[in-house]
């Protein structure tokens, strides 16, 4: 059976974000280019080789500008692309513990589950009848006056016991059908 809930969502997800980072920092290691193009116009007067000119806006002034950058010096870069890689690792070794951890918890939730349904099959089938049988054999032994309270005041209590017991099988039924759900990413 697969695992697949929120926790393992999250370890997938920091994996994927470890590999992004390791792209960011082997593109940052690469040459930087660059292309600009400026368009202005200039109005007023301006001092053009020591004349006063005056411009109205009707000329205009274009440009392109290029460039390119490239490091010097790659180390820094290629011990950020290691760190990167590294913390790519530790996110996929907490997500491959954490899905260890989780298939060995949902084997056990499984074990439960199968216990919680053969004890509460136990108590449908014969505890439960039988605590009504006997709380009835009371009544009536009671009513003819065969027991006296206090045996009587022990039926009833074995009898309330035993419908304690199914309850909890039940609560613990659901609680290991709950865990599966959660481990498996079911809401």
């Amino acid at each position: 059976d697969s695992v697949r809930n929120p926790v393992s969502a999250y370890y997938e997800q920091q994996i994927s974000i470890a590999d992004k980072l390791i792209g960011v920092e082997k593109a940052r290691s690469g040459p930087d280019f660059s292309l600009g193009y400026f368009n202005q116009s200039i109005i007023g007067s301006q001092n053009v080789d020591g004349t006063e000119k005056f411009y109205n806006g009707n000329k205009r002034f274009q440009g392109v500008q290029a460039g390119i950058a490239i490091p010097i010096f790659y180390k820094p870069f290629k011990y950020r692309i290691q760190a990167a890689k590294t913390e790519k690792q530790a996110a996929q070794s907490d997500f491959e513990l954490l899905r260890l951890n989780l298939t060995g918890q949902l084997k056990q939730s499984v074990q439960e589950y199968t216990k919680n349904k053969a004890s509460i099959n136990y108590y449908e089938s014969s505890a439960v009848p039988n605590a009504t049988f006997i709380l009835r054999q009371a009544q009536a032994a009671f009513r003819n006056g065969e027991i006296g309270y206090v045996e009587f005041l022990q039926a009833v209590k074995t009898n309330a016991d035993i419908r304690l017991g199914y309850l909890q099988a039940i609560n613990q039924y659901n609680q290991s059908l709950i865990q599966i759900q959660y481990l498996h990413g079911n809401k």
